[in-house]
């Protein structure tokens, strides 16, 4: 059995926050009205100097998407067995996916400039039955990647 291969649950680096926090601003570019509706009622409805305001959104924006990020990141664990890779993932929504070997298509390995600092890369895993990819293994190190 390899380094890889067993019954532990793994976590990835501490650094697949950064993933979870650019999926959460991508989630938010897409959805911008709706995102930040909330925030800017928040802005209009309460008295007082609109700086202090515009300086208290922002914080409460930002202060929330990290701590999403690290929460994210806190319940994602990731298997690997002699045939599949098991992912689970979710805070309030639970999922675990269970990515056979014979059904991977192809295994697309990205780096940012952070991730190739530390040597770590995320990999994603194109399955048969899927239009898009269907696992994403974020900050792992790029020898277990290889």
């Amino acid at each position: 059995m390899s380094k890889a291969d067993g019954k532990k649950w793994r976590h990835t680096s501490p650094l697949a926050a950064l993933f979870y926090l650019g999926r959460i601003f991508e989630a938010i570019a897409k959805n911008a009205v709706q995102s930040l509706a909330p925030l800017v009622a928040f802005l209009v409805a309460s008295e007082g100097n609109l700086a202090t305001r515009i300086f208290i959104g922002l914080l409460a924006f930002f202060t929330i998407t990290i701590i999403a990020s690290v929460v994210r990141y806190w319940f994602f664990r990731y298997r690997i067995t002699a045939d599949s890779v098991l992912i689970r993932e979710g805070v309030f929504k639970k999922t675990q996916l269970d990515i056979k070997f014979d059904r991977i298509q192809a295994i697309n390995t990205q780096q940012n400039v952070v991730y190739r600092y530390f040597d770590l890369v995320t990999v994603k895993f194109d399955t048969a039955g899927s239009a898009k990819q269907e696992g994403n293994l974020p900050a792992i190190k790029s020898e277990l990647a290889a």
